[in-house]
Order: C-alpha cells, then structure tokens, then sequence
C-alpha cells in the first residue's frame, strides 16, 4: 500500500467534525499529535478527561466517571 498517500489532517478533522454533528460522543482525531481533537473531553460539562499525545495516553476520568461532573463516560476500566 505504498502508492495510497496518507490521509491529511482537514479530512481527518472534517470526518471528526461530522461524528460530533451526528451525535456521537467520543470523537477524537487519530494520527494528528499536539492538538486539542486528539484528546477525549466529557460531553456533559467538556472536561478533558483523557489526553493523548502520540501513542502516550493519560487517563484523567475517575473510575469511568468525568473528574468534573461524575458524568458516567461508559469507559471499560481496569
């Protein structure tokens, strides 16, 4: 797959903006580092709850619960 170019950063955020439009909760943009769309915010309040840069994630929810509001963030933890 040498020959297909990767796929750019406004397609990657238009498709991100698209996801949050039709409702879904949890849209973030992959393969882009140093960006606020990289991370995973609460939808009820906006709270970061986990932030990525590169392949480092941090897990900032408490107990699969926004740190903020409590709201639930449907998460499997450990």
């Amino acid at each position: 797959m040498q020959d297909i170019f990767d796929t750019s950063a406004e397609k990657i955020l238009r498709a991100c903006e698209i996801g949050k439009k039709a409702g879904l909760k949890y849209v973030y943009a992959g393969n882009i580092s140093g960006i606020d769309e990289e991370n995973s915010y609460c939808p009820q309040c906006g709270e970061l709850n986990i932030k990525r840069v590169g392949y480092d994630i941090q897990r900032l929810y408490k107990k699969g619960k926004c740190r903020k509001c409590g709201e639930d963030l449907n998460l499997v933890t450990k």
